[in-house]
């Protein structure tokens, strides 16, 4: 017995089903794309911390000390000649490391809420740390 082969007409389906005239049923016309929804997201908080960091420069007395606290505070190792702490940064601008950890620590706290903070430095106390050390110098004040 022989059977006659017949191609299958694939676009069938696409008119059958309808997806050409009225798209995907799957995907719901009133939300939005969460791809999309997310680049829109990412975009706001970079350009949010973008603008906090520019004000921090943009007020500071010394720029090239706070471009460079900028950059070790977010981890830009490379952009200034391999430092990895205040320490070395401070001694190349002959000034203390508390300055460098000022202009550090304003640069680490840019990040906006609902992003991870930037984790502290090597020698930096963490932020919960900070938060009881100011708590025991108020009691001493008082």
């Amino acid at each position: 017995m022989s059977e006659t082969k017949h191609d299958f007409d694939y676009s069938s389906i696409d008119s059958d089903l309808g997806w050409t005239e009225r798209g995907n049923p799957d995907i719901n016309a009133n939300e939005p794309d969460p791809i999309n929804h997310l680049r829109e997201v990412a975009i706001e908080r970079i350009d949010e911390v973008m603008k906090r960091a520019f004000r921090i420069l943009r007020h500071s007395r010394n720029k090239s000390i706070s471009i460079d606290a900028m950059a070790l505070a977010f981890g830009w190792y490379g952009e200034i000649g391999g430092i990895t702490n205040a320490t070395s940064l401070a001694k190349r601008y002959k000034c203390t490391k508390a300055n460098i950890n000022k202009f550090v620590i304003q640069f680490q706290k840019v990040l906006p809420t609902g992003i991870k903070s930037i984790e502290p430095m090597p020698g930096q106390r963490s932020e919960k740390a900070c938060e009881k050390f100011t708590l025991k110098r108020k009691e001493q004040c008082t």
